[in-house]
């Protein structure tokens, strides 16, 4: 009896142990940032279509954009030293390193150290990674940009 006893603690306590501290590895968490991180690296990314708040401004092929310097726009990333060059619509050209990190179920893209430092940013520019594919990047600003008076920017990126 003594022994069925311990078999039956024994049994329970190990279920307990697997179904409350051991996570399965999900494939599906095989990591956002793992997938954005290997798909960016190497490769240069241009606007497609933005919106500045709630208008878009740009969308390439158009010939009546509000901003058609947002052909302009875009993000190059080094497939050495995580560095990346970022050109703004103006045609300012920054350069830094950059990150990708999880928070929250939500993921971010991160430019850091750019130089020149853009505009009331100390250098760095944040974005929340939307969707991701090998083929598309939608990223919204997570800060007002003052150039653009103020507004949260969507930025739709296709490769380059």
């Amino acid at each position: 009896m003594l022994l069925r006893t311990h078999t039956y603690l024994f049994v329970l306590l190990v279920s307990l142990f697997l179904s409350s501290s051991c996570k399965v590895n999900d494939p599906s968490d095989v990591s956002k940032k793992k997938q954005i991180l290997d798909g960016l690296t190497g490769k240069s990314w241009k606007a497609l279509r933005v919106q500045e708040g709630s208008v878009t401004v740009y969308q390439e092929g158009r010939s009546d954009n509000i901003y058609p310097g947002y052909r302009n726009y875009q993000l190059a990333f080094s497939s050495q030293n995580v560095s990346v060059t970022f050109t703004e619509y103006t045609g300012e050209v920054f350069i830094g390193d950059w990150t990708v990190t999880d928070t929250n179920s939500r993921t971010y893209l991160i430019l850091r150290n750019l130089t020149p430092p853009p505009t009331s940013s100390g250098g760095t520019l944040e974005f929340e990674v939307n969707s991701f594919t090998d083929t598309q990047l939608v990223i919204t600003a997570t800060k007002p940009n003052l150039k653009t008076g103020n507004t949260i920017n969507v930025y739709t990126m296709v490769p380059r």
